[in-house]
């Protein structure tokens, strides 16, 4: 799998995780719209580094949820080559989402869906990757 692939394939899998917050959780959808910054992975802050792919980092991750249901996501990723020489890029997915209770379900244009769960009013939890913990907060 080439260099770009295996980077899309990898932010794929991430944002596809789902699952946290402090705060009041039962806030209307529309409370909900505003930038959401990946806070820490497992407890641990950024950079997190993929398990099965050593090689690949996440630097920084945000969701974006706009007014109009539409979102993106931005993850920014470090991959080290085998000459130890780092080369950053962006990927970015955007689709339309729905919020329903504690539950927010992300429709990416590729298809894919993605579920996460409000644990509060300014936090998204994911489970991901082999059942890790990601952490949002607005």
């Amino acid at each position: 799998m080439n260099y770009g692939a295996r980077i899309v394939a990898l932010v794929l899998a991430a944002v596809a995780c789902g699952g946290g917050d402090a705060g009041n959780p039962l806030l209307e959808p529309s409370q909900r719209v505003g930038i959401y910054n990946l806070a820490t992975v497992d407890a641990k802050p950024l950079p997190y580094t993929f398990p099965n792919s050593p090689a690949y980092e996440l630097i920084a991750e945000t969701i974006t949820l706009n007014p109009d249901n539409t979102h993106i996501v931005r993850s920014d990723l470090r991959f080290t080559d085998g000459l130890g020489q780092p080369h950053l890029s962006v990927e970015t997915a955007t689709g339309t989402y729905t919020i329903a209770n504690f539950t927010l379900t992300m429709t990416h244009s590729n298809g894919t869906v993605v579920v996460q769960t409000f644990t509060g009013a300014n936090e998204l939890t994911a489970h991901c990757c082999g059942n890790t913990i990601w952490i949002y907060r607005r």
